[in-house]
C-alpha cells in the first residue's frame, strides 16, 4: 500500500527553490515535505530533525504543481533516521517499534556507529534503514550497501511502568516529538482526544 507517485512537485523557500519533488503514498492526515539539511540551505529555512508525522511547530514551505499552489504554514522537517523491519526479521532480532537500536554501517576511514536509530516494525516493512543523501554522503554508503544492527540504545517502553497511566491530548505531541508511537497496546489509558490527535500526527498504530 505504500508506494512512489509518478507525480512530482516543485519546493519553494525563502531563498530558493527545489524542482521534481516525488509524492508518496498512501495520502495522510497532514502534509510532511522531508528535506536533508542541505536541501534546507538551499530554499532557505530552518527546518527541525523529526521523526515523520511529527511536523507541529516545524518549518513553512511552498508546493507548487500542475494545479496550482499550496503555503504550507508548517510541514518540513529533516527526517530522523530510522530502520524499517519485516515481522519476521523483528521477531528475530527481539525488536518492536519504538525501540531504539544501534546501527553501524560504511566501511574505512568513514565507517560510522549510530545511536538511537528509531526502529519501525509491521506487516508493511521491508527491512532497510533510511538515512538522507547528506549522512550517506558522509559515511560513503549507497542504495543497496548493507548495515549491521550491533545492540539495543533503549527500549520504547517499560509496560509495567506505564500501565494506567493517562495519556491526553496535551500529552501526545511530546510523544510524538521523541519519535513515540501509540496504540491500543501501548499500555497508557488514552483518551480518545489523544487517539485522534496521536492520528492527525501519524503516530497511531492500530494493532492489527
Amino acid at each position: 500500500g505504500q508506494f512512489a507517485a509518478a507525480e512530482k512537485v516543485k519546493v519553494v523557500g525563502p531563498r530558493g527553490t527545489i524542482d521534481g519533488v516525488r509524492i508518496v503514498g498512501p495520502t495522510r492526515s497532514v502534509t510532511q515535505v522531508e528535506l536533508s539539511a542541505s536541501d534546507c540551505r538551499k530554499l532557505g529555512v530552518d527546518a527541525p530533525v523529526r521523526n515523520s508525522g511529527a511536523v507541529e511547530e516545524s518549518a513553512a514551505v511552498g508546493l507548487e504543481g500542475p494545479a496550482g499552489k499550496l503555503d504550507l504554514k508548517q510541514g518540513a522537517i529533516i527526517a530522523a533516521r530510522h530502520i524499517h523491519l519485516s515481522p519476521k526479521d523483528a521477531e528475530r532480532l527481539g525488536l518492536a517499534g519504538g525501540d531504539r537500536v544501534t546501527v553501524v554501517l560504511g566501511g574505512g576511514d568513514r565507517a560510522a556507529t549510530l545511536e538511537g536509530v528509531l526502529v519501525r516494525a509491521g506487516d508493511k516493512h521491508a527491512t532497510e534503514i533510511h538515512i538522507d543523501t547528506d549522512e550517506a554522503s558522509a559515511f560513503g554508503v549507497r542504495d543497496g550497501d548493507r548495515a549491521a544492527v550491533v545492540g539495543r540504545t533503549s527500549k520504547s517502553s517499560t509496560r509495567q511502568q506505564q500501565a494506567n497511566l493517562l495519556v491526553t491530548e496535551r500529552d501526545v505531541s511530546a510523544i510524538a516529538a521523541k519519535g513515540g508511537f501509540l496504540s491500543d497496546s501501548s499500555g497508557y489509558v488514552i483518551t480518545p482526544s489523544a487517539r485522534d490527535r496521536a492520528k492527525a500526527l501519524g503516530i497511531w498504530r492500530d494493532n492489527s
